[in-house]
């Protein structure tokens, strides 16, 4: 039962038949560990459900042979200590990874979840393995019987060789996965982050008035932030224009703005920028307004640019090559944005058509109209003329007669 459930969350049910969900991509590390978890949870239903196939007389000879090789790669210790180490190790990048892939754009999110990451990926390199919590509670869960080291009712093979890879190994393991987020890093650097984020971060905004005495925090803090900000996006603003020594102000004007007339604590970032650049005085912050619009256009992701080839290539097959761009578009615009048929409200595309051109509300049916005067008039005359040439030739037929 446990292996059906497991089943019916990674296989993927069309008219194609029962295929696996993809476990590779730009989601890579969400589905390595969906995959991964099941492994240390039922790690016994698998294993004995390998152990009945390989000896099931009725599969073919070959494929018993695979299955073997398989269940003898599952109990080694290795394996299952190996899905219990990555688990900790990629849990934090997981939710970074995610995030990244969205389709919405969301600046604060994106580089608040890389802070974190990062954050929670040297804690775990600076604590001892033993500390993880999926690793060590999987080591909890081996007894040893016998000689034997047993998990879920399963002998497991090369226990302490297994053990001691890990262990001389933690370090570089760790050490590959910084240097992954750093090339995440690569444009900038957290301390910048750290600025774009108290920036644009609105809801902490009300701690900032609140704990003035803290010089990170307080007016001068704020001063450094922001100036920060300007000196690495100097050539940008001040081609558009930007007095550079206006925006710490500018940025104290809009925090005491905001805490007076918006309710920071309920409103979203996004709802909060959008209340000040509509604001009737938002002129007096123009410098500020043209950094904080800069820092919106900040490129957080390219996931859904890729999906849009990825989907591309889906549509413009070879035996659809004569497609036309328009079309392609259309077909890209629905497959892309579609909205699902539950949500669909056609009461915009009714408006749309109705507004395109003048359109006769209360037009009556039409008639069938008959045949007009002047063709009756043409089949009387040609219908006489008949009749007196037929008239004549009876007269002309009589006279010979006399």
């Amino acid at each position: 039962e446990n292996i059906i459930t497991d089943l019916k969350e990674f296989m993927k049910f069309d008219d194609a038949g029962i295929r696996p969900v993809r476990a590779s991509g730009a989601r890579w590390v969400t589905h390595k560990l969906s995959a991964m978890k099941p492994i240390i949870s039922k790690f016994g239903a698998y294993t004995s459900h390998l152990a009945a196939l390989s000896e099931d007389n009725s599969t073919k000879a070959a494929d018993r042979a695979k299955l073997k090789g398989y269940l003898k790669k599952w109990l080694d210790a290795k394996y299952l200590l190996g899905c219990a180490f990555f688990v900790d190790l990629l849990l934090p990048c997981s939710v970074f990874s995610k995030i990244m892939q969205s389709d919405e754009v969301d600046i604060v999110g994106a580089m608040s979840s890389l802070l974190r990451t990062v954050k929670e990926v040297d804690k775990l390199c600076t604590c001892g393995l033993e500390r993880w919590p999926t690793y060590a509670g999987t080591l909890a869960n081996i007894t040893e019987e016998n000689g034997q080291h047993v998990y879920q009712l399963q002998e497991l093979k090369c226990f302490f060789q297994a053990k001691e890879h890990f262990t001389a190994h933690f370090n570089e393991f760790c050490a590959s996965v910084t240097t992954c987020l750093q090339t995440r890093l690569a444009w900038s650097n957290l301390q910048l982050i750290r600025d774009i984020i108290f920036v644009m971060e609105t809801q902490g905004w009300q701690k900032i008035l609140d704990d003035e005495s803290d010089v990170g925090i307080g007016s001068e803090g704020i001063s450094l932030r922001v100036t920060r900000l300007a000196e690495i996006f100097r050539v940008p603003l001040e081609a558009a224009g930007v007095k550079l020594d206006l925006l710490p102000e500018e940025f104290k004007e809009i925090l005491l703005h905001a805490t007076q007339f918006i309710s920071l604590s309920t409103l979203d970032y996004q709802a909060v920028w959008w209340s000040l650049f509509h604001a009737p005085n938002s002129n007096d912050w123009s410098n500020l307004l043209l950094l904080v619009r800069m820092l919106f256009t900040l490129p957080v992701s390219n996931g859904k640019l890729e999906r849009v080839f990825s989907t591309m290539k889906l549509l413009k097959v070879e035996k659809r090559s004569q497609m036309e761009n328009d079309t392609l578009d259309d077909l890209l615009a629905i497959n892309i944005d579609r909205v699902p048929l539950n949500e669909f409200n056609p009461d915009p595309c009714i408006n749309r058509w109705w507004d395109a051109k003048h359109r006769r509300p209360n037009q009556k049916p039409r008639k069938l109209y008959k045949t007009g005067s002047n063709d009756r008039d043409k089949e009387a005359n040609n219908a006489s003329s008949s009749d007196d040439e037929t008239l004549i030739l009876d007269d002309w037929y009589d006279f010979t007669m006399m």
